[in-house]
């Protein structure tokens, strides 16, 4: 049920986004003038290796933004829509990305050491190589994502969906896997398990 009803709200997000077409330039300005924008339409834009430190973008819409090497370290992403977006060796630190959607996102590469991902949706999100160490991912729904060769040291999944995730070569020492779904549907391979011990089951 909980997967129906995030697959079904993620296609109703894409489709209005879609519909809204290219980002509203009042907002763009908005954003540069104040580093705060929520609700915002910035469907599309590109803010590659911007500093958007601490910035406030809560509920808005980011569909296909480019945000490759952007410093949002401390930026608030609650509810924000990045489905698509290019968040490619973005530093995230610190960030609020609280039930933030980043379906199809490219989070390669990417910093969210200490990040709120908190019930955040994940599906087919790539976290290749990305650092999310000591990151709360409590009740984050993923599926078919990526997250090969990322380190998620002392990371907490409590509650978390993982149904077809790939997991090789990923670094979960010490973090927190009670009443995670979907673990029997995962790729372990070279994978650090959270007492340290590799688990090659999937090789």
């Amino acid at each position: 049920m909980k997967r129906t009803i995030w697959s079904v709200g993620c296609l109703l997000l894409m489709a209005l986004s879609w519909q809204a077409g290219a980002f509203n330039e009042n907002d763009l300005q908005k954003l540069k003038a104040s580093n705060e924008c929520q609700q915002c339409d910035l469907i599309g834009v590109n803010l590659a290796k911007e500093n958007l430190e601490r910035v406030n973008l809560t509920g808005s819409d980011l569909t296909g933004a480019n945000l490759e090497r952007a410093n949002l370290t401390g930026a608030n992403l609650a509810d924000a829509i990045l489905v698509r977006a290019n968040l490619g060796g973005a530093m995230l630190t610190r960030a609020n990305l609280h039930k933030t959607s980043l379906l199809n996102a490219d989070c390669s590469g990417a910093d969210l050491t200490g990040a709120d991902m908190t019930e955040a949706y994940l599906e087919d999100t790539n976290f290749t190589d990305a650092t999310l160490k000591d990151t709360d991912m409590t009740g984050v729904y993923m599926e078919a994502t990526n997250l090969e060769g990322a380190n998620l040291v002392g990371s907490n999944l409590t509650g978390a969906y993982l149904e077809g995730v790939k997991l090789t070569k990923t670094n979960l020492t010490g973090a927190d896997l009670s009443l995670v779904k979907g673990l029997d549907a995962v790729t372990l391979c070279e994978t650090i398990m959270p007492d340290g011990v590799v688990n090659n089951s999937g090789c």
